[in-house]
């Protein structure tokens, strides 16, 4: 027979991750355990996904950084962030470029692209202009600026949409496919 173990209460859930979930209480987002704990009250208007024991939230005009536990690392002064991924959240200054920061709140990788993924398996897509290029955990660009989109979905391989055909290059630019090909 199963017994229930976190209670139903909740409005909203998103999924756990190191036994912390975001949950929406009425209006407001907090932190459950995965008992069904609120660890975090529910005052924050979001809350992106916990990674570790930090997750971004947002509450009455400002980005903040918090933990688990529901204590303010640092407060963030961006006018947008997004979720951590791989230990780095994606962050918007007031010019409207992006760049990283780690879970203190310190731009690692500076503000330099008109858009920017999620980290994701060590990689990140970044847009200069009108293309986009791929950077490592570092910030150095692997994959210069030439390609209409891409794909990160392996560790080894991307796609790239090139000349609006998607094809398949690895790490170091090397293209799957010919000119010829393309025609």
């Amino acid at each position: 027979v199963y017994k229930r173990q976190i209670p139903i209460l909740f409005d909203a859930v998103d999924f756990f991750n190191h036994r912390h979930a975001a949950v929406k209480l009425k209006k407001n987002w907090g932190i459950t355990d995965d008992k069904g704990k609120v660890v975090v009250p529910a005052i924050y208007s979001v809350i992106y996904p916990v990674e570790g024991k930090y997750a971004i939230a947002y509450s009455v005009d400002k980005w903040v950084i918090i933990t688990t536990k529901g204590r303010i690392i640092k407060e963030l002064n961006y006018d947008n962030v997004q979720a951590f991924h791989e230990e780095r959240a994606k962050v918007r200054n007031n010019e409207h470029l992006w760049g990283y920061i780690n879970y203190k709140g310190i731009e690692i990788i500076p503000c330099s692209w008109v858009d920017a993924s999620s980290f994701h398996l060590g990689l990140a897509k970044v847009k200069k202009e009108e293309l986009w290029g791929v950077i490592n955990k570092k910030g150095r660009l692997i994959i210069d600026y030439q390609y209409q989109d891409i794909r990160i979905e392996h560790p080894d391989y991307l796609w790239v949409k090139d000349k609006g055909l998607w094809g398949i290059i690895d790490l170091n630019n090397k293209r799957f496919w010919t000119e010829e090909e393309k025609e």
